[in-house]
């Protein structure tokens, strides 16, 4: 059962939710009677928060047809009488989920394979930039927003904000001065909610500190999204010490001349788009939304 005393009911807690039940179904992880106080649950709780304007990953377009089954055996009746569905309703259900989860396996094979060539393209394009530049400052900062401001955050909304953040990045005002190059990735968890991965690369001959840009990063998210919003600087002395000791650190200077920098730079890099992370990606999505960007890389308008 989802735990709404815990976690603040939103959009993203309640997909992440439906998705993984669908799954738990898909693999027979879970028990009728489990899967019924699941139901309860969700059900009223998916209603709240769908919209028609969106579309949505074929597991949640599968829970509409679990539902209009539902409304059909209840006759208007309250969801929490699901609890006393017989072997025989469930039954039927389980023929409707099975039907309902048609298309679920190809689209994980899907966004697996697409991610596989988002890595492959950041890979080159950063492989690109440190041949090119003796010294690069790799920033990085991932960007959310608090937990109690969530029920308020959409995908509509993040898109929105995106939105404003990229066009910071391509205007490359303020502390977005001095860029060589970035990246981006979207994704939602069910704690953390919506948000981004952000890589962000600076002239190394102009820029020497990560902690202060990636901060001043966040602030910027902060503003964008009316203090909606909340980040996390990468270049935290604890995060950056545990990376040190490990002999991983893939952030801060990156010099060209050496070998290991750069390699542990394009490995860090590779968080952003890794398909083994799973269930991070988003279970709705606006028209012609992107979750991943990187930018040009054009050798012929770049300083030797």
């Amino acid at each position: 059962m989802l735990d709404f005393n815990t976690v603040p009911i939103n959009s993203s807690y309640v997909l992440t939710a439906i998705d993984h039940l669908m799954y738990q179904v898909y693999n027979d992880q879970i028990s009728n009677e489990h899967l019924k106080y699941a139901l309860v649950d969700l059900v009223p709780a998916f209603k709240v928060f769908y919209r028609n304007d969106l579309s949505y990953v074929p597991s949640i377009q599968g829970f509409k047809n679990i539902i209009a089954a539902i409304d059909e055996m209840l006759s208007f009746q309250p969801y929490d009488q699901m609890i006393h569905f017989n072997d025989e309703d469930m039954s039927y259900l389980s023929i409707i989920f099975r039907e309902s989860l048609h298309g679920m396996q190809a689209y994980i094979s899907q966004h697996q394979s697409q991610e596989e060539r988002n890595r492959k393209r950041l890979q080159q394009y950063l492989t690109d930039l440190t041949e090119h530049y003796s010294k690069l400052l790799f920033v990085r900062v991932d960007l959310g927003y608090l937990k109690e401001e969530q029920y308020q955050v959409d995908v509509g909304v993040f898109q929105q904000h995106m939105n404003a953040f990229r066009s910071r990045l391509a205007n490359q005002d303020g502390c977005f001065s001095n860029l060589q190059g970035y990246a981006w990735a979207l994704e939602e968890g069910a704690t953390k909610g919506l948000h981004a991965h952000v890589l962000l690369i600076y002239d190394g001959h102009k820029h020497q500190q990560g902690y202060g840009l990636a901060k001043s990063v966040g602030e910027a998210w902060l503003e964008i999204t009316g203090r909606s919003g909340m980040y996390f600087n990468c270049h935290d002395t604890d995060y950056i010490k545990k990376f040190e000791r490990e002999g991983t650190l893939g952030i801060g200077m990156i010099h060209r001349n050496d070998p290991q920098q750069v390699i542990n730079a394009i490995n860090a890099a590779m968080y952003l788009v890794n398909p083994e992370k799973g269930f991070q990606y988003l279970r709705s999505k606006i028209w012609r939304m992107r979750t991943f960007g990187i930018a040009q890389f054009e050798k012929g308008n770049r300083r030797l």
